[in-house]
């Protein structure tokens, strides 16, 4: 039994010691002449995707809107307002984390935010792979009586106000 074990241990140790670690760093460095929250200024034009679920059902809508970054004086620190007219959104945040990531940038924020002029809890985050295109997702939780809808929310755009 103990045989067994061993033998085992070693096939393990085998595979292992002939896998190898490739090299993933970029051949030239990514340079960024400017502080992130600069850097990701902008309007971002696109479209909000929207989720929710009542005692009708499953439903889901698409229309335009938009994502403005501004740069506050704190580095890595953004205000952010997201607005989409169709679905009466409209979310202010003083200030949102963001940073660089590869040749675009991720932003986040756990935090409290007006939604629609009233205070939500919200966990927003999103991420942009070249710096142009932008991707992000949350959640509003609206309490109506003693049931709570769920809104998902999706952001899909691209800067439109290119610096």
């Amino acid at each position: 039994m103990m045989k067994k074990y061993i033998l085992g241990l070693f096939a393990c140790l085998a595979m292992v010691a002939f896998v190898s670690c490739g090299d993933d760093d970029d051949a030239t460095p990514i340079h960024h002449d400017t502080t992130p929250e600069i850097a990701t200024a902008g309007i971002y034009s696109g479209t909000c995707f929207i989720e929710w679920s009542d005692k009708q059902g499953d439903h889901e809508a698409n229309h335009a809107g938009t994502m403005t970054f501004s740069p506050t004086e704190t580095a890595g620190i953004s205000s952010l307002k997201i607005q989409c007219p169709e679905m009466s959104l409209v979310v202010d945040i003083v200030s949102v984390n963001v940073w660089y990531a590869g040749q675009g940038f991720q932003f986040s924020i756990t935090s409290t935010a007006s939604v629609n002029g009233t205070a939500q809890n919200l966990k927003i985050y999103g991420h942009s792979d070249d710096g142009i295109t932008l991707s992000s997702a949350f959640v509003v939780n609206v309490k109506v009586g003693r049931s709570t809808t769920s809104y998902k929310y999706e952001f899909i755009g691209m800067k439109a106000v290119l610096d």
